[in-house]
């Protein structure tokens, strides 16, 4: 019964090495979406997140347009980062042109849920930023933007929703680039 047993599992590995897996290509999208950007996420999920994400291509694939104004000077960013520091990456896609004006573009939160799939658990106009108080174990995001009411944002354990506002200038919070920066020096 040994002799099966071992003859099955080298059948196996012969077989494993014999049909080499081709590894995962990152789309045209997701290239242009995550280039420069230190991150670790596999190239699947990049992939699944720039197509996820839905923007547009240009005809060049060069860069992000945005379908009304295809002409417009338009800037996409992604922001890696671990929010409630258990070594799994949260991802902010920013999306910034003057055609949104002074208050901020779209901006999504990616986070992944417990199947291990990246979920968009934040999306809305303006300028997050992150604050030091804590619910359901990820912290409190501030939106900036036009006018002088400031929404807060809390987490729920499964998506960010508006919790209040408030109308202090003050409250200090780390950028999204701060805490990508961070973030990102301590990857490999």
């Amino acid at each position: 019964m040994r002799k099966i047993i071992l003859f099955a599992c080298l059948l196996g590995i012969l077989q494993a090495n014999a049909q080499p897996q081709k590894p995962a290509i990152l789309n045209q999208s997701a290239a242009l979406l995550f280039k420069g950007v230190k991150s670790k996420l596999t190239v699947v999920e990049k992939n699944y997140l720039a197509q996820k994400s839905k923007l547009t291509l240009s005809p060049n694939k060069k860069k992000f347009i945005l379908k009304d104004d295809p002409e417009s000077d338009y800037e996409v960013s992604v922001y890696p980062v671990d929010l409630n520091k258990d070594g799994i990456e949260e991802l902010f896609i920013t999306e910034n042109s003057f055609f949104f004006g002074q208050g901020g573009g779209p901006f999504t939160l990616y986070i992944k849920d417990l199947k291990g799939v990246y979920q968009v658990a934040a999306s809305s106009s303006g300028i997050p930023m992150i604050l030091k108080t804590i619910s359901v174990g990820f912290p409190d995001l501030l939106v900036g933007g036009a006018g002088m009411e400031l929404p807060i944002w809390q987490y729920n354990g499964k998506i960010y929703s508006y919790k209040k506002s408030t109308q202090d200038q003050s409250i200090k919070g780390t950028s999204l680039e701060d805490a990508s920066a961070a973030y990102s020096k301590n990857l490999k």
